[in-house]
């Protein structure tokens, strides 16, 4: 059993898991991996939600889970490595939802402070 399962099945039915607050901020980064014949892919994409922990993106390329990323924020150069942890099928002419999680976490990378999570006492 992994530590998150192990975790979930200690919280009461509908408790949050996350770990930092969501911030809802449009910024575009560019977002680079190496794609399934070894060659380097880039797109431009922006931000829908940000955290400490990564980020809920648009994206037109699809993007396996699993997939490591370099992510580059689009007014600071600022780079940070992730891990694509929740991708969706993109509806027709639309960009797909794309999860990241952010490899060693920062409460900056985003050019805002993110507030930390409150945790209700119920």
């Amino acid at each position: 059993m992994s530590s998150a399962q192990a975790k979930s099945e200690k919280l009461p039915p509908g408790a949050e898991l996350r770990r930092s607050q969501r911030v809802l901020l449009a910024v575009p980064v560019n977002v680079a991996w190496s794609g399934r014949s070894g060659d380097r892919v880039e797109e431009q994409a922006v931000t829908e939600v940000v955290n400490a922990h990564g980020a809920l993106l648009r994206m037109k390329a699809p993007v396996a889970v699993g997939t490591q990323v370099e992510v580059t924020h689009g007014h600071t150069q600022k780079t940070a490595r992730a891990v694509v942890v929740y991708a969706e099928e993109p509806e027709k002419g639309k960009r797909a939802g794309v999860g990241l999680e952010i490899e060693i976490p920062s409460h900056q990378f985003w050019g805002v402070t993110i507030p930390p999570l409150q945790r209700s006492t119920r």
